[in-house]
């Protein structure tokens, strides 16, 4: 089982099924209102109707295991695991160059498909980019995070700065009322090019997200790494 602020995730193989599935339980900080749950019950409903070969597949909800009467979402379960899983154990291949070419390519095939049927990602990052039996990129984790942390009534830029501040665009720091575009997604995909491209977060130099915050409040890009 994994776990995080927002969300559990653990895998199963429910009965008629001929694999494991992934089984991701989101939580909110606070109890959230109706109209924010209807709000993550469409986007979770959203999900089921994409088909994209770099989209995750989402088998459906399954309702009883959220907290504040959140769904859980049932999708395809990767055994490859995350993009960065997948690259660390192809580091020493020869053509690990071309395959990364080529995984940024379908992450932006992927991207694109959001955005042409209105959906912001909000939370692209390296982990959230799993990889199938066949080496292609998903994907996945998108627009329900950002949802539920927008409307928890203890949301705080402190809380959703930790842990993805690497990937954050300057204005979600800088803005008064944040709230993620498509251009912050083309931001945070850019940093992802490059913990793809290096093998290191964005802001390899910076130890503590504080130190990432203030490179963000001074609008100061991530670094170039040196092995590009």
């Amino acid at each position: 089982m994994e776990a995080s602020q927002t969300f559990t995730l653990d895998s199963g193989v429910p009965p008629r099924a001929s694999g494991r599935c992934a089984v991701k339980t989101y939580r909110s900080l606070s109890p959230l209102d109706a109209a924010t749950r209807k709000q993550v019950q469409r986007e979770l409903s959203v999900s089921k109707l994409l088909y994209h070969p770099n989209i995750n597949v989402t088998y459906g909800l399954y309702n009883g295991l959220g907290h504040g009467h959140l769904p859980s979402m049932v999708s395809h379960w990767s055994e490859q695991g995350c993009i960065n899983d997948y690259l660390k154990a192809r580091s020493s291949d020869p053509d690990v160059g071309i395959v990364k070419c080529n995984l940024m390519i379908q992450i932006v095939s992927g991207l694109s498909y959001l955005h042409d049927n209105g959906i912001i990602h909000g939370d692209i990052k390296g982990a959230n980019v799993l990889i199938s039996d066949h080496g292609v990129a998903r994907l996945s984790d998108f627009g329900l995070s950002k949802i539920i942390a927008e409307h928890s009534q203890t949301f705080t830029q402190d809380s959703a700065l930790k842990g993805t501040s690497r990937w954050m665009a300057p204005e979600l720091l800088m803005d008064a009322s944040p709230r993620h575009t498509y251009a912050t997604d083309i931001w945070a995909c850019g940093c992802l090019f490059i913990e793809i491209l290096s093998g290191t977060v964005p802001y390899h130099t910076k130890v503590t997200d504080i130190q990432v915050i203030l490179s963000l409040s001074q609008r100061e890009p991530p670094p170039r790494p040196p092995n590009m």
